[in-house]
Protein backbone atom coordinates (compact mmCIF):
# COMPACT_ATOMS: atom_id res chain seq x y z
CA UNK A 1 0.00 0.00 0.00
CA UNK A 2 2.75 2.45 0.50
CA UNK A 3 3.99 2.19 -2.60
CA UNK A 4 1.24 2.60 -4.23
CA UNK A 5 0.26 6.16 -2.21
CA UNK A 6 3.63 7.28 -3.07
CA UNK A 7 3.47 6.59 -6.81
CA UNK A 8 -0.07 8.37 -6.79
CA UNK A 9 2.08 11.13 -4.72
CA UNK A 10 4.12 11.77 -7.56
CA UNK A 11 1.63 10.98 -10.42
CA UNK A 12 -0.21 14.12 -8.39
CA UNK A 13 3.05 16.49 -8.24
CA UNK A 14 3.65 15.59 -11.94
CA UNK A 15 0.33 16.67 -12.95
CA UNK A 16 -0.72 19.30 -10.63
CA UNK A 17 2.87 21.54 -10.70
CA UNK A 18 2.70 21.86 -14.29
CA UNK A 19 -0.61 22.68 -14.82
CA UNK A 20 -0.98 25.30 -11.45
CA UNK A 21 2.30 27.28 -13.76
CA UNK A 22 0.34 27.29 -16.86
CA UNK A 23 -2.87 28.59 -15.07
CA UNK A 24 -0.59 31.53 -13.29
CA UNK A 25 1.38 32.07 -16.06
CA UNK A 26 -1.84 32.76 -18.23
CA UNK A 27 -3.28 35.35 -15.89
CA UNK A 28 0.07 36.99 -15.29
CA UNK A 29 -1.04 40.27 -16.42
CA UNK A 30 -4.37 40.00 -14.94
CA UNK A 31 -2.91 39.24 -11.38
CA UNK A 32 -1.16 41.12 -9.01
CA UNK A 33 1.98 39.19 -7.46
CA UNK A 34 0.20 39.45 -4.34
CA UNK A 35 -2.43 37.24 -5.87
CA UNK A 36 -0.08 34.92 -7.31
CA UNK A 37 1.38 34.26 -3.67
CA UNK A 38 -2.17 34.27 -2.64
CA UNK A 39 -2.83 31.89 -5.36
CA UNK A 40 -0.11 29.41 -3.89
CA UNK A 41 -0.69 29.28 -0.27
CA UNK A 42 -4.39 28.71 -1.11
CA UNK A 43 -3.51 25.49 -3.16
CA UNK A 44 -0.64 24.61 -0.45
CA UNK A 45 -3.12 24.65 1.83
CA UNK A 46 -5.69 22.94 0.05
CA UNK A 47 -3.43 20.07 -0.53
CA UNK A 48 -2.86 19.80 2.99
CA UNK A 49 -6.29 19.55 3.93
CA UNK A 50 -6.67 16.22 0.84
CA UNK A 51 -3.93 14.60 2.39
CA UNK A 52 -5.12 15.29 5.82
CA UNK A 53 -8.32 14.12 4.95
CA UNK A 54 -7.13 10.93 3.27
CA UNK A 55 -4.59 9.73 6.53
CA UNK A 56 -7.97 10.43 8.27
CA UNK A 57 -9.94 7.89 6.10
CA UNK A 58 -7.14 5.42 6.25
CA UNK A 59 -5.86 4.88 10.62
CA UNK A 60 -9.89 5.34 10.61
CA UNK A 61 -10.56 2.24 8.07
CA UNK A 62 -7.26 0.34 9.45
CA UNK A 63 -9.33 0.76 13.12
CA UNK A 64 -12.65 -0.47 11.83
CA UNK A 65 -10.82 -3.71 10.79
CA UNK A 66 -8.15 -4.32 13.27
CA UNK A 67 -11.43 -4.44 15.78
CA UNK A 68 -13.78 -6.68 13.41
Amino acid sequence: MERRRRLAGYALAIVLAPLFTVSLALLHGQLSPVADVLACVIALIAVIVVVAVTEAIRHAEQGRTARH
